[in-house]
């Protein structure tokens, strides 16, 4: 006997055999009990998961000696006929060759005529979504009123593609993708009946590339059990054969980049690399990975959103509590736009690598309201005269409420003292650079007597970068404080006027030389002496 592949040899044969589609068998089941069968259904949804199945089991609901019955005996010649697609009386027409309106004319034609067998005559039309504009016109009237006998059923991957007036005369039947945690039972029930040995963690690889498709899982099992010798080793072993990446993988993968550990994540891809896996899906995975931990440290009881076993979730909840909160969220944005990338270029392997060393220093953003907030807050407690150090001022502005907002009050100019205080806490609030930083944040050196600003720079500093710090933060604080400020250059830490017009000297002595090198230069005797006497000859300016 030559071999039956496991999508043929074990098709469901009644209702009760199939898998994830309860919502529909149910309702059919209710319908025929009841006698309350329609003349025309649409069975629509993803490859492999149950279509043309469906119409099968019906066909023999509604053919077997029994029926109407919602479960056939699958025993009686009727039954078996339509089993093996020998009945005369129940037609599977394929609709991408069979779309024109001749083909429809003669299933007209036949629909006139009684069953032989059975005592309904059906007929199943596979991809209807690909017969013509015209077949289906002609097919409409028949439709909408068949003979008694006849019954109707399309199968359909893209329902949209149907007219509307073929829809309206149907009942839609819309079949989901199954769960992997069904598949992987469903694929552990075909194992067992085969006694064949396997690996729970192997059948998981398998149900998750199946992405929801049955008929897919036992095509990918039959692929890795000829790849493993008859049997389910392991899980790293069927994700070779499949050529995708294991979960084990992936879950290091995300852990080096929670870790900041870029060289291990470029290693583990250069492991990805060495077997071969796929790009796409290997991003695919780690999004996907991405995306769980997120709704891991989102959802109190993420079980039933999060597709993976219980230690795997376990694993999950862990990683996701190390994480500070915002990174994950900002994690799975980069990444989503590097898996992008990934598809569209050449050299996916370099993008993915390069991507990942962008995610080990991506830091959580504090949205601009809570900036904000910190702000008025901190000008909150300056208006009652309290003045935190910078320690406790960071503490206090990222871990207290906010306050509640304090009436109206006059305004007041700011004292010395004030101004200094109000300068270092919004340069800490704003993150200012730690050169502006070491200059403004010592409030004995510097004096503020508006409208003037005496500062004494600290030895780190040279004449010139003293005095372009001042006259920056000279513009800052004139922002910030509402007053003109003058900046005037004293003594202090070594850095006094006259070292500065010492060197504003030299620099200007430097380029009247370079001037006369310039003016001096061979070229231009060589202009006038071609062009003559009335050439103009223009100066450059040498910085």
């Amino acid at each position: 006997m030559s071999y039956l592949v496991f999508a043929r040899k074990f098709r469901p044969q009644t209702f009760a055999d199939m898998v994830g589609q309860e919502h529909v068998t149910q309702t059919l089941t209710n319908a025929i009990q009841k006698g309350r069968v329609h003349h025309a259904f649409l069975f629509t949804g993803a490859r492999g998961v149950g279509k043309t199945t469906a119409a099968r089991i019906l066909a023999k609901c509604l053919s077997c000696e029994k029926a109407p019955t919602d479960a056939p005996c699958n025993a009686c010649d009727a039954c078996r006929e339509i089993t093996a697609g020998t009945s005369v009386d129940v037609q599977e027409i394929d609709g991408a060759s069979n779309n024109s309106v001749d083909d429809v004319r003669t299933l007209r034609e036949g629909v006139r005529y009684l069953p032989v067998r059975g005592k309904k005559k059906v007929y199943i039309i596979d991809e209807v979504h690909m017969l013509s504009s015209g077949a289906f016109n002609a097919l409409l009237k028949t439709l909408e009123e068949p003979p008694a006998h006849a019954v109707f059923i399309f199968a359909t991957t893209e329902a949209h593609k149907i007219p509307v007036t073929i829809l309206s005369r149907l009942q839609r039947y819309d079949f989901r993708l199954v769960p992997r945690q069904r598949i992987g039972a469903h694929l552990s029930s075909v194992l067992s009946s085969e006694k064949i040995p396997f690996v729970p963690a192997a059948l998981e690889v398998i149900a998750r590339e199946a992405a929801g498709s049955v008929r897919d899982s036992l095509s990918l099992l039959e692929q890795v059990l000829a790849s493993g010798h008859g049997a389910l080793a392991s899980e790293q072993a069927a994700a070779a054969a499949l050529g995708v990446a294991d979960r084990s993988l992936v879950r290091e993968l995300g852990s080096a980049i929670l870790a900041r550990e870029t060289p291990r994540a470029l290693e583990l891809v250069r492991a990805a690399a060495d077997r071969a896996i796929d790009w796409k899906h290997f991003t695919h995975a780690l999004l996907e990975h991405l995306r769980d931990l997120v709704v891991a440290r989102t959802v109190p009881d993420p079980a039933s959103l999060i597709e993976a076993s219980e230690s795997e979730l376990g694993e999950l909840l862990t990683m996701a509590k190390t994480a500070p909160a915002g990174r994950l969220e900002l994690l799975f944005a980069r990444f989503a736009k590097t898996a992008e990338e990934v598809l569209r270029s050449p050299l996916p392997r370099y993008v993915l690598e390069v991507g990942l060393v962008e995610l080990g220093h991506v830091e959580p953003l504090e949205p601009l309201g809570m900036l904000i907030d910190r702000l008025e807050r901190l000008e909150a407690r300056l208006a009652t005269g309290a003045t935190p150090g910078p320690a406790a001022l960071k503490s206090a502005t990222r871990s207290t409420p906010p306050a509640a907002p304090s009436p109206p009050s006059e305004v007041v100019a700011p004292t010395a003292r004030a101004a200094i205080t109000r300068w270092s806490v919004l340069a800490e609030a704003m993150s200012v650079e730690q050169p502006l930083l070491s200059v403004f944040l010592h409030g004995e050196e510097v004096v503020f007597a508006p409208p003037q600003v005496v500062v004494s720079f600290p030895s780190a500093f040279n004449a010139r970068q003293a005095r372009d710090k001042a006259a920056d933060a000279a513009v800052h604080m004139e922002r910030l404080l509402g007053v003109k400020v003058r900046l005037e250059i004293q003594e202090g830490a070594g850095h006094a006027p006259s070292a500065i017009a010492t060197e504003e000297k030299k620099q200007r002595e430097d380029r009247e030389q370079r001037r006369k090198e310039a003016i001096d230069h061979p070229a231009r005797k060589l202009i006038t002496d071609r062009f003559g006497s009335e050439t103009i000859f223009q100066e450059p300016e040498v910085e």
